[in-house]
C-alpha cells in the first residue's frame, strides 16, 4: 500500500514538473509565431492573438492598439524583412505569462528604412484555453 502511494505521488509530481516546461515552450512558440506574423504581414494571425484591447507602449511613450498594429500591416505603412526575438525568458502567474527578451526588426516604415533592436516585455493571458496577447512594451537601448 505504501509503495502504491509513493508511486502515485511520484507520477503526480513528475507530471506537474513536466507541465511547466511544456507551458513555457508553448508560450515561446507563440512568441516566435508572433514575430513570423509581423514579418509575413499575417494579419489574420495577429487578429487571433491580440485581444481587442491590446496595448503596445513604445520607448517614447507612443501607444499602439491591436487595431493600429494591424492597420500598419494592412495598409503597407510598415513592412518587415526581419522580425526576431531572442534571449526570451518566461514567468507565469496563474494563467498569465510575462515574457521578456530582445527583438531585432528590420524593415521600412512610411518609406524610411529601419534596423532596430529593442528590449521587450509581453503579457499573455490564457483565456478560454487559448493564450492571447494583452499588452506589450518595447524600449530601445538607452531608453
Amino acid at each position: 500500500m505504501r509503495r502504491a502511494l509513493l508511486l502515485t505521488t511520484w507520477v503526480l509530481v513528475s507530471g506537474l514538473a513536466q507541465a511547466a516546461p511544456d507551458r513555457t515552450q508553448e508560450v515561446l512558440q507563440i512568441e516566435r509565431d508572433w514575430c513570423g506574423a509581423y514579418q509575413r504581414g499575417d494579419v489574420a494571425y495577429l487578429e487571433k492573438l491580440m485581444t481587442p484591447d491590446f496595448t503596445l507602449i513604445g520607448s517614447g511613450g507612443t501607444v499602439n492598439t491591436a487595431a493600429s498594429e494591424i492597420d500598419e500591416l494592412k495598409t503597407g505603412k510598415v513592412k518587415y524583412s526581419l522580425f526576431e526575438n531572442r534571449d526570451m525568458k518566461v514567468r507565469f502567474y496563474g494563467d498569465t505569462a510575462i515574457v521578456i527578451g530582445r527583438t531585432h526588426a528590420v524593415g521600412v516604415s512610411e518609406g524610411t528604412a529601419f534596423d532596430i533592436d529593442v528590449a521587450f516585455t509581453d503579457t499573455l493571458v490564457k483565456l478560454n484555453g487559448t493564450w492571447r496577447a494583452v499588452a506589450g512594451h518595447a524600449s530601445r537601448k538607452g531608453a
